[in-house]
């Protein structure tokens, strides 16, 4: 189940660092050594480690980035201002 939940979110075109994560869990998943996904991918042990846990306690959600950004200081009408 995993598995087949980890293809789809990968050929759903994910955030590039989301992307990222899921291609080294899935690389795991499938018996990749830690130095052959470094290789590949240009990632640290630790970051393999880190997602392969994550994913395996909390699932696929765990993969997706959580930061949305920061509100605005300016209201419309002023980016719209200065837009002009």
């Amino acid at each position: 189940m995993y598995q087949e939940d980890l293809n789809q979110y990968i050929q759903s075109n994910p955030d590039p660092r989301e992307l990222k994560r899921a291609v080294a869990v899935k690389m795991w998943l499938d018996g990749y050594k830690h130095y052959q996904i470094q290789n590949i991918l240009g990632v640290s042990s630790g970051f393999i480690s880190k997602w392969t846990d994550k994913y395996e306690h909390s699932g696929i959600e765990v993969l997706k980035l959580k930061y949305m950004g920061s509100n605005g200081y300016l209201k419309e009408e002023q980016r719209q201002e200065i837009n002009k």
